[in-house]
């Protein structure tokens, strides 16, 4: 690799977030994301799991689903989205300068909000749930009914209108 082009490889996820998420033109559409997330995604699904909304909750699960592999152990490369869409504006910032990096920063947070806002119109008709592969452990503090998923019954029930 040439030395002289940049590169985010090297660069942790939490600077590389930073950098970009909180400078002062992008601040406001943060917090805005983060309020959509917090709101359509987060209070939306515990409000069905803790009874204060009721929504139909439907399995989505696929025949195909069993076919794809899972290792448990990999699970930090499977996480390693965030990054594959954060470090692109760190590039950005690094090849074209910090104002750059804020302009499309702003347009990649108004583009994955509405995403959040697109997908809680469906969730607030209909909840989706799947089944957890066999192989999939999870930890101390995920085995918490806090992250438990919503039980099988209720997915029944909500698939068969029984």
């Amino acid at each position: 690799m040439n030395p002289a082009q940049p590169t985010t490889r090297t660069r942790p996820v939490a600077s590389v977030f930073i950098r970009a998420f909180l400078s002062r033109k992008t601040i406001g559409p943060t917090l805005a994301y983060l309020g959509t997330v917090m709101k359509d995604f987060f209070f939306l699904q515990f409000s069905v799991k803790f009874g204060l909304k009721e929504i139909p909750i439907i399995n989505v699960d696929h025949p195909l689903d069993r076919t794809v592999p899972f290792t448990p152990g990999l699970v930090t490369v499977y996480l390693d989205f965030v990054a594959f869409w954060i470090r692109p504006l760190d590039y950005i910032g690094s090849r074209f300068g910090r104002k750059k990096q804020a302009e499309y920063t702003v347009a990649f947070l108004r583009i994955v909000r509405r995403c959040y806002q697109d997908a809680a119109q469906v969730y607030r008709f209909r909840m989706t749930t799947t089944q957890r592969s066999a192989g999939f452990k999870t930890s101390a503090k995920m085995n918490a009914p806090f992250w438990r998923p919503i039980s099988t019954a209720l997915t029944k029930s909500a698939c068969t209108g029984s």
